[in-house]
């Protein structure tokens, strides 16, 4: 069964499209419709349509540029365009992305149907494929981590039939969803998709385990910048299961392995990691390599009584200054592997602080930099405690002006993004992941103070910016569309009139304008 999804800004063309199909005709199970590219992407990130039939002139954004957003997390869904030009470039753009068809307003039914069956087929090929691959290596995988009985002449038999010898570079991850939800397992495919690891040539297997947890195998063949992108993603990958189901999970990671045959070594590795995660540090993910540590003569439980002490709204520089002075009146080495432990332990003392107050530590450092941290970043003492200094002061401010000043500090953050990026700013998405908060957050709270969405207030800030350079300005109209954030005339013209009742060109007439040629 297949799921469409129809994006056009004229209702009246949807319901033309709509006309059209015939869903069991082409098996197709559902069709959704969007009158809004924004809106088409967030639909597209939880319906996960097969195949899109999008306009290629939109006013918000224009389709060539919706296929490549819908495409970074989409990659396998099938694309055709529809439009009233008849312009090379249109066919480049769609030949450029893989685009199926092109089709001409008004819509022949025939070309449709035709289009769609060649979209369908496709579609279906690609599933059956990568389907039937990942499964046959899930069982492979789950055989080699739970299985007595695997001969050396199997596993290299196996390995080479389902596409996997050319792989030598291995990192098992175990991750563990602390909060129960059954709609995470339902929808499987979620858990097995990784957006950002295909350009980097890193292949996930992914395996559940138990009822509330998965393993994944990463696989690469090459080691340059594997294990970085391995966590970057695991941490992305645990920001939008708590986003999309807040379920929140925690993951440990083995070291780097250079064969399958090292896949138990590697799942005890991941084990050990993620035990220390969920007793000691309760980050989103920990590798191996993190918690290898030697230890050392420095009085850990010391120090956390007295960084306790630290975590409060009236903390005062002279008080961090002189903690921080502490260090130096031991007679110790503050070699690599004892700042990595003083990290640790920082952040796991802090948290446990934190927690008691309903705040996560990531609110104060930055999800960002707390999930994708670099362990071995300190290079001496000096820089560990210009560090710690920093995070006692943010985190005094913090505590100072927490209560019911942190959802406005937000909104004003992304009032002064799109007053200074209105012009560039390609999807509300962007201005999100700028601000480093996950986008129905920073939708709901934005809607909640101001009474309006992020979108109606960037096309607010256009449009005033768009009158202003009309009203003084000699610039011709496409010029004055580019400088506010539209590539084509034509989307700028329509949008402008909805929102002004009077045309680009109008407006010029009626501020005695006259464009230069």
């Amino acid at each position: 069964m297949f799921k469409i999804l129809l994006v056009d800004d004229n209702a009246v063309h949807l319901q033309s499209l709509l006309s059209y199909i015939e869903p069991e005709k082409f098996n197709i199970s559902g069709i959704k419709i969007s009158q809004s590219s924004y809106e088409a992407i967030e639909i597209c990130r939880e319906y996960k349509p097969d195949v899109i039939i999008t306009d290629i002139s939109m006013p918000e954004m224009d389709g060539i540029t919706l296929t490549k957003e819908i495409k970074k997390f989409l990659p396998d869904a099938q694309f055709i365009f529809i439009s009233c030009y008849d312009d090379v470039a249109y066919f480049k753009s769609a030949i450029e992305n893989e685009v199926l068809a092109y089709l001409m307003k008004p819509i022949i039914p025939e070309d449709l149907n035709k289009a769609l069956k060649k979209a369908v087929e496709k579609a279906a090929k690609n599933t059956e494929t990568a389907n039937g691959l990942l499964v046959s290596r899930e069982n492979f995988i789950y055989r080699l981590l739970f299985s007595e009985n695997m001969t050396m002449s199997y596993v290299h038999e196996a390995a080479s039939a389902l596409l996997m010898q050319e792989y030598t570079h291995f990192i098992l991850v175990k991750a563990k969803f602390l909060d129960t939800n059954d709609d995470v397992f339902d929808t499987y495919h979620d858990l097995r998709e990784f957006p950002g690891i295909k350009k980097a040539g890193i292949v996930p297997v992914v395996l559940p385990d138990g009822n509330n947890g998965m393993l994944v195998l990463f696989m690469s063949q090459s080691g340059v910048g594997f294990q970085e992108t391995v966590r970057r993603v695991i941490c992305r990958k645990i920001k939008s299961l708590f986003d999309s189901y807040a379920v929140t999970v925690k993951a440990g990671a083995s070291e780097l392995g250079g064969n399958l045959f090292e896949l138990k070594v590697l799942q005890k590795q991941a084990e050990d990691a993620l035990r220390t995660n969920l007793e000691l540090i309760r980050s989103d993910y920990i590798a191996h390599s993190d918690i290898s540590l030697k230890n050392s003569e420095f009085n850990f439980i010391a120090y956390n009584e007295s960084l306790a002490g630290m975590i409060r709204p009236d903390i005062t520089p002279a008080e961090i200054n002189q903690f921080v002075k502490t260090f130096y009146t031991k007679d110790l080495d503050y070699d690599d592997t004892l700042l990595r432990e003083l990290y640790l332990s920082t952040i796991s003392a802090m948290q446990a602080v934190l927690l008691k107050q309903g705040i996560d530590i990531a609110q104060i450092m930055g999800r960002k930099d707390l999930s994708y941290h670099k362990i071995d970043r300190f290079v001496d003492l000096e820089h560990f405690l210009n560090w710690l200094k920093n995070i006692l002061s943010l985190t005094g401010e913090y505590l100072k002006n927490y209560k019911g000043k942190t959802q406005f500090a937000l909104v004003q953050k992304t009032i002064n993004y799109i007053h200074e990026n209105y012009s560039t700013i390609s999807s509300i998405e962007e201005i999100a992941s700028k601000l480093f908060v996950s986008y129905s957050h920073l939708r709901n709270v934005f809607k909640k103070e101001l009474g309006i969405t992020i979108y109606d207030f960037l096309l607010s800030v256009r449009m005033e910016e768009a009158k202003k350079l009309l009203s003084t300005s000699k610039m011709n109209l496409s010029q004055i569309a580019y400088k506010v954030g539209y590539s084509d005339y034509d989307y700028f013209k329509t949008v402008f009139a909805k929102y002004n009742g009077i045309t680009p060109r109008e407006y010029q007439k009626a501020n005695n304008i006259t464009p230069e040629p």
